[in-house]
């Protein structure tokens, strides 16, 4: 609910999730009248991006219902990095001196209420609250969110209402580590892990899209020479194994985790990398060897096709880097992991050492089952590196190199999943379909809703409008319409075009997934 309120513009979803803030506001820990409330602002950018202020507009509606004003003074005076998967130590550095009270506003003494729609670490309440305090001069101040990420082992409800401010500074102090991701939602998702405490609260995104930049990595403009590494790891449900698998890529020099994007219905999730070529192999070896201490591909189900626990493994060069470089890379990697840890390694597209082997799709045509058998009966498919047969737990990955690809998802309005699987087979090139296009009719289970899931080769042949609207086309045919889409990772800029979270319906803003912002904002801190 709030990621569609947030990112996808659903503004009358402000009454129901005012509603629960209303809830949580009367059963405050003490007496407590507050003058005002108070919206974390956000930058004007953020707003032009988004069309609106969410927790403005969320604020407003609480105000209403309480009979409370809004505090019109406070704001955002310069823009910040998105708080999601940065430490703690980097989230209060990202926020500091970035609120300023308006001329001529001020609290002398009142108490206030500082509302916002999910809180994590408190770093950006801690900064406002001594805002506040020290140039408004304010009371109490209480802090009310929708919904709060948990630490692990707490249990929350779907509101959350801190303890109010008090003592010398008054100050809302924020915990002394960060919380560890995971998801909250008041039902276990279908095939999620059983272990561990109930997840349960108010729902978060089921989708998260993640970011581990490191410091260490950057600083400065991004090296001259630059290529992109995209991870495909079979493994969307444990926030802990995944922190760990990026932890284990962006601790090594020479690559930065510009993005990490986990699908818990697909049960994947995609990591983006950006560096050196030697440095994306080393952090990509890292990544590897660290997946295969944690994952167990037997127990792996998912709706989207895999053979490996580290399915694949794509080089794209960026700038200063040829093919022939990310071929060469693919190829040493490929080399290392069979040679250490005796994972099989197939080299695909551009890397591939022969004609048959260029498409993924035939590689992992039916599963790792059937590649087993293929792999036991026939010496052509014996892999270009490592055993003749799959690892017991990691099973079998690929390596290759290429140009860039889209991976774009489109909901269906009605959970008509053979309605998916019809567009899917007219619009995939090798069915006479769209230039470029690869594509899948799924079920999302824990959105109750059919998706066409597809992976756009090159967006020069076929752009993301043209497969949209054709996709759209044959939906309506079909009695059904696209609801909703998404860009799973990163894309480049001139593949996204003007307006293309309105054109392509975007769950979220289409500037949250430019390759090239990412890569900008990752050595130079600088949100654009």
């Amino acid at each position: 609910m709030i990621h569609r309120f947030k990112f996808s513009g659903y503004r009358r979803l402000a009454h129901p999730l005012a509603s629960l803030l209303e809830k949580a506001y009367r059963k405050r820990p003490d007496p407590f009248s507050p003058s005002w409330l108070v919206p974390v602002p956000s930058h004007p950018r953020r707003r032009r991006k988004r069309g609106f202020d969410q927790t403005l507009l969320l604020t407003r509606t609480l105000g209403r219902r309480l009979d409370l004003p809004v505090f019109p003074g406070l704001r955002r005076s310069r823009p910040t990095l998105p708080q999601f998967g940065l430490d703690l130590k980097a989230r209060r550095r990202n926020v500091r001196n970035a609120f300023r009270l308006r001329q001529g506003h001020r609290i002398s003494g009142a108490d206030l209420v500082l509302v916002d729609d999910i809180l994590t670490t408190g770093a950006t309440s801690h900064e406002i609250s001594k805002v506040l305090k020290r140039d408004g001069k304010a009371g109490r101040i209480l802090v009310l969110t929708v919904a709060r990420v948990p630490l692990p082992g707490e249990h929350l409800g779907a509101a959350t209402f801190l303890s109010p401010t008090r003592g010398g500074r008054g100050d809302a102090s924020p915990p002394s580590t960060p919380p560890q991701l995971r998801r909250s939602k008041r039902a276990p998702t279908r095939g999620a892990p059983t272990g561990g405490p109930p997840r349960t609260g108010n729902r978060l995104p089921w989708r998260i899209s993640g970011d581990m930049r490191k410091h260490d990595n950057r600083g400065g403009e991004a090296p001259p020479q630059l290529a992109e590494c995209v991870i495909n790891v079979s493994e969307g449900r444990d926030r802990a194994c995944l922190r760990k698998l990026a932890r284990a890529a962006a601790e090594t020099p020479g690559a930065t985790v510009l993005d990490w994007d986990a699908d818990v219905d697909h049960h994947r999730t995609v990591f983006t990398l950006a560096g050196s070529l030697p440095g994306l192999e080393a952090a990509a070896a890292a990544l590897c060897r660290r997946a295969v201490d944690l994952l167990d591909l037997s127990r792996h189900r998912g709706v989207h096709p895999r053979i490996g626990a580290v399915d694949v493994i794509p080089f794209v060069p960026i700038r200063g880097v040829s093919m022939s470089g990310c071929i060469r890379t693919a190829r040493r990697l490929g080399k290392a992991l069979g040679e250490e840890i005796q994972l099989p390694v197939y080299l695909y597209e551009q890397a591939a050492t022969r004609p048959e082997r260029r498409s993924l799709a035939d590689l992992r045509r039916g599963g790792l089952e059937p590649l087993r058998r293929r792999m036991a009966g026939d010496p052509a498919w014996a892999p270009d590196f490592g055993p003749a047969r799959p690892h017991p737990t990691a099973g079998v990955s690929c390596i290759g190199a290429r140009d860039y690809l889209i991976a774009f998802n489109m909901y269906l309005e009605d959970p008509d999943l053979n309605a998916a699987r019809k567009v899917a087979a007219r619009i995939r090139e090798r069915d006479g379909g769209l230039p470029g296009v690869k594509a899948l009719g799924l079920w999302v289970a824990s959105r109750n809703q059919a998706q066409v899931s597809t992976n756009l080769t090159d967006y020069r042949r076929t752009s993301l409008v043209r497969l949209f609207e054709t996709v759209d086309q044959h939906a309506r045919e079909l009695g059904t319409r696209i609801s909703s889409s998404e860009i799973v990772g990163l894309a480049p800029r001139d593949a996204l075009g003007k307006d293309a979270t309105a054109r392509l319906r975007l769950e979220k803003p289409a500037s949250e997934s430019i390759l090239e912002e990412r890569i900008r904002q990752a050595w130079t801190g600088i949100e654009i």
